[in-house]
């Protein structure tokens, strides 16, 4: 609810400044026409950070796991040759081509096909969750200390790190009056199957449960296509 409702305060903000006939086309110029030139260079560093941090976050997790699923590459005593940094050479030449697209309207295909396919293998997972915790139960904690408390709160920001995205999406919207509204349902879907999916894992493997889930599943074709 908090990331939501920073969310439509930036959207009113650019609504605003915008009716004002300024020229506002991203984040760091909404700052700058709010707080002014020093600090646009504040929000501009700021936003890079954050971003950076996520998409460092997204490597580990895409490059553990194809690390665990496809053992393709042997040990190097060279760290460019490492097999998490052969995946990143061979990701490479793909993150270029998109990183070459300057508007978010020609990446609507491919997001809705991500959309299609993020959705198909979070029903992969639940599906093996649900029939591992069919064959046995372990045992689970409701509270196991603070440090849990705050590893889940550095989950949430990060799974809502969206936040970045918001005034791009605005611009690009076709019906800018339906907009909130359509945030709010989207936020609400993600939110639920976020939480659906995180209880599971914790209710079907318990202590065992690992920071990639995926890596909890049983090895196998089907486990290979998520």
């Amino acid at each position: 609810m908090l990331t939501f409702y920073c969310m439509m305060l930036l959207v009113a903000c650019y609504r605003r400044l915008t009716d004002e006939h300024l020229k506002i086309a991203s984040f760091v110029d909404l700052g700058d026409a709010v707080f002014g030139g020093p600090r646009r260079l504040a929000v501009d560093t700021m936003l890079v950070l954050s971003q950076a941090s996520f998409c460092v976050g997204y490597l580990i997790f895409i490059l553990n796991t194809m690390v665990h699923r496809y053992p393709i590459f042997g040990p190097s005593s060279i760290a460019l040759l490492f097999p998490k940094a052969l995946f990143i050479w061979a990701m490479l030449p793909f993150q270029l081509g998109l990183n070459s697209i300057k508007t978010l309207t020609l990446f609507a295909p491919l997001s809705i096909l991500a959309d299609v396919v993020d959705l198909g293998a979070m029903d992969v997972v639940l599906s093996q969750d649900v029939s591992t915790w069919l064959a046995k139960q372990p045992p689970v904690l409701a509270f196991s200390g603070l440090s849990v408390i705050l590893y889940g709160i550095d989950v949430s920001v990060y799974a809502f790190e969206g936040i970045g995205m918001v005034l791009p999406l605005e611009v690009e919207a076709a019906n800018k009056k339906k907009f909130g509204t359509m945030l709010e349902l989207s936020m609400g879907f993600i939110t639920t199957m976020y939480g659906l999916f995180g209880d599971m894992g914790y209710i079907t493997f318990g202590e065992a449960t690992r920071d990639i889930i995926t890596t909890n599943l049983r090895i196998g074709w089907l486990s290979a296509v998520v």
